[in-house]
């Protein structure tokens, strides 16, 4: 403890120091010609307090201060001087299925959510938050890239690894990316609200023209195998019999069958997928086209190869 004195005609001047906190007894004997001069008294000396102030930037949920959940930002406490308090806020907040904010720092620049110190000035602590839309990036050919979070305002990159895919013999090849005006097969959108990219894919004419060809030898080599394994199986005597013998006019009972209409039948389903092919330009998306047709993607395979050996797309 120090301390120091100052006197005059007019009054007494005292003052102590100390930093340290507890009880003090204070006594003071002064003399004058007057006479003697006593005092006693007992003094308690304690801590002095600071004022914190805690936000949220922006304003979008609470925050934990020494266990209690508080909302209503900005909010202001005074504590005692070098006690210790804790406070913390959620790493993520999630609004839709879309949209989030995520903690990036603290105003003094630590990036922990969750904080515990011991306080001896006046001070101001300000969660910051990013604000993060989702990306959806899709595609039925090519290994799409790019699905994911991206900062508001940031620039998202997204792509296919193939400008052109074979699936069961027939090419496809990219035309361009819905949701956004990019052409090409990498491409990138600027992030102010969540977006979904599709491509696009184009069905090469010529991988249908091959396989329209190669269908149909396929198809008269089985025929003429057939026939000739079945020659080969009857005895020599009946193979002849049946080249020499007239054909029979005996008419024959025919074994009454009931017939079972398809729900959809092969000329229905091509001229659905022919209105659909003009109605798009050629350009069409394979599950869109699957979705919208309400068909299966090798239906719709099966009716690119039967139009095009009806000389109905190129």
């Amino acid at each position: 403890m120090t301390g120091s004195y100052h006197g005059s005609t007019d009054y007494e001047h005292l003052t102590i120091e100390t930093n340290v906190i507890g009880t003090y007894i204070l006594e003071i004997y002064g003399y004058s010609t007057r006479g003697s001069t006593y005092y006693w008294g007992e003094y308690i000396l304690t801590p002095y307090e600071v004022t914190i102030c805690f936000d949220i930037s922006p304003k979008i949920t609470t925050m934990e201060i020494d266990n209690v959940q508080y909302s209503g930002f900005p909010r202001t406490f005074t504590w005692d001087y070098e006690s210790r308090h804790t406070f913390k806020v959620e790493s993520i907040v999630q609004t839709s299925d879309d949209t989030r904010y995520v903690f990036r720092r603290w105003t003094d620049g630590i990036t922990s959510n969750s904080r515990s110190l011991w306080f001896t000035s006046d001070e101001r602590y300000t969660a910051y938050y990013d604000k993060q839309y989702y990306l959806t990036v899709v595609s039925d050919l090519g290994n799409p890239t790019g699905e994911g979070w991206y900062n508001e305002g940031s620039v998202a990159s997204f792509s296919v690894d193939s400008q052109d895919v074979s699936v069961l013999g027939i090419k496809y090849i990219f035309d361009h990316w819905e949701g956004t005006s990019v052409q090409t097969s990498v491409g990138s959108i600027r992030m102010y609200s969540p977006n979904t990219v599709r491509a696009v894919w184009a069905v090469d004419p010529s991988s249908l023209l091959i396989i329209a060809a190669v269908g149909a030898v396929a198809l008269f080599g089985v025929y003429k195998g057939y026939k000739a394994i079945k020659q080969k199986r009857q005895p020599p005597s009946e193979r002849k019999a049946s080249i020499s013998k007239p054909r029979e006019t005996k008419q024959r009972v025919k074994p009454v069958v009931k017939s079972i209409k398809p729900l959809i039948s092969h000329s229905e389903t091509d001229k659905r997928v022919l209105a659909y092919i003009i109605k798009n330009k050629g350009a069409i998306s394979i599950s869109k086209a699957v979705a919208e047709l309400n068909i299966t993607t090798d239906e719709l395979n099966a009716s690119f190869t039967r139009l095009k050996k009806q000389g109905k797309i190129k």
